[in-house]
């Protein structure tokens, strides 16, 4: 029985850059692993090395999570439009894990901590 060969998906490329080129440099730009960005973003990291590789296409509803984790749009990420100079947040990986935490716990648990930190905020 003959298999098909799977091929690699054609890239498009915008600039010189391929998708996939512009999502590493974007997201090493910002200092973040591909599992960091993958855990903000909802998608595992076997899918963002695979983008990143120009392997596979990123689906369009992936897109907006993606973008909004690096800081830049959709079309920015897309390469659709240049990449405009913003303060960045910068999330450690010990914040990621804290909030990464807080996310599992009860709506209730979730308000109390938030309320801690309202008041140590309001000190500051």
């Amino acid at each position: 029985m003959w298999r098909m060969k799977k091929q690699k998906p054609e890239t498009f490329v915008a600039g010189g850059e391929s998708f996939g080129q512009r999502l590493c440099r974007i997201r090493k730009m910002r200092d973040m692993t591909q599992q960091e960005l993958a855990d903000l973003s909802g998608i595992s990291k076997r899918a963002l090395c695979s983008y990143e590789c120009d392997q596979r296409e990123a689906p369009s509803h992936n897109l907006p999570a993606i973008s909004e984790h690096l800081g830049v749009t959709v079309d920015e990420l897309l390469g659709l439009k240049p990449i405009e100079d913003r303060p960045q947040l910068k999330v450690t990986r010990r914040w990621l894990q804290k909030f990464l935490q807080i996310d599992q716990l009860t709506e209730r648990k979730q308000r109390a901590i938030m309320q801690v930190l309202d008041m140590a905020l309001k000190t500051t």
